[in-house]
């Protein structure tokens, strides 16, 4: 519901005001007594900006795509049971970002290889989920690297929230895990699309869309999955 408003807001108004529709319905936003659905309503909300600034992305090169909520496999040993989801993928002949979405409320901060702590004492290992990912994904676009170049994903946290994210880590864990806002993701896409090709984008594209069809039959297994391990970190 949150996304379908947004995304049609999204055709009547600018970006910029359609984020700032965005940013209030975080402020405003539903639940203080209902920690659960504001949880996921905030989730939403921050997956969808993100959605909107990767559609400006693939608007001005065609070459590259995007995929939402790929459910992933090990492909090396399917019949292990493991699945995993990345809940935004951009492809380009550059590179492939993967996408971790958080929307936490209030001060946060990042320490070590990419521990995300909050202030009510509750913490998540954002880099050991998006390097899950990261090497789940390659052994499936590993055979679309161009001829001699070497393969690049990325790993990215996307921040849309109500209150900063202190990013207290090393220059090295910045570059491995970049912390991007609305208002850094678009010029960090535009300097690294100067970088040289190195996947084959058509190629990428077909074998994504392949996967997001299995992912929506997947889908449900993997809430199921997750919600067997509450408590625990999230794959």
């Amino acid at each position: 519901m949150t996304r379908e408003v947004l995304k049609t807001k999204r055709m009547e108004f600018s970006l910029s005001e359609t984020i700032e529709l965005a940013q209030y319905m975080l402020k405003t936003g539903f639940g203080k007594e209902n920690a659960k659905f504001a949880f996921e309503l905030h989730g939403e909300i921050c997956e969808t900006v993100l959605e909107m600034l990767l559609d400006e992305v693939v608007k001005k090169r065609p070459e590259c795509s995007m995929q939402k909520s790929l459910v992933l496999w090990n492909r090396k040993n399917p019949a292990n049971g493991f699945l995993t989801e990345l809940d935004w993928t951009l492809f380009t002949p550059e590179c492939i970002y993967l996408f971790e979405c958080k929307s936490y409320s209030g001060k946060k901060e990042l320490t070590g290889e990419g521990i995300l702590s909050r202030e009510n004492g509750k913490s998540y290992n954002v880099y050991k989920q998006s390097v899950i990912h990261k090497e789940t994904l390659y052994d499936w676009v590993e055979p679309f690297v161009l001829s001699g170049k070497t393969p690049l994903l990325q790993m990215v946290l996307f921040d849309f929230s109500q209150g900063e994210i202190e990013d207290k880590r090393s220059k090295v864990a910045k570059m491995e895990l970049p912390v991007l806002n609305e208002r850094t993701l678009l010029p960090f896409l535009e300097n690294e699309s100067k970088s040289e090709k190195v996947w084959n984008t058509r190629a990428l594209r077909e074998v994504g869309e392949k996967l997001s069809a299995k992912s929506d039959e997947l889908r449900e297994t993997h809430l199921k999955y997750v919600k067997k391990k509450h408590g625990k970190e999230e794959t």
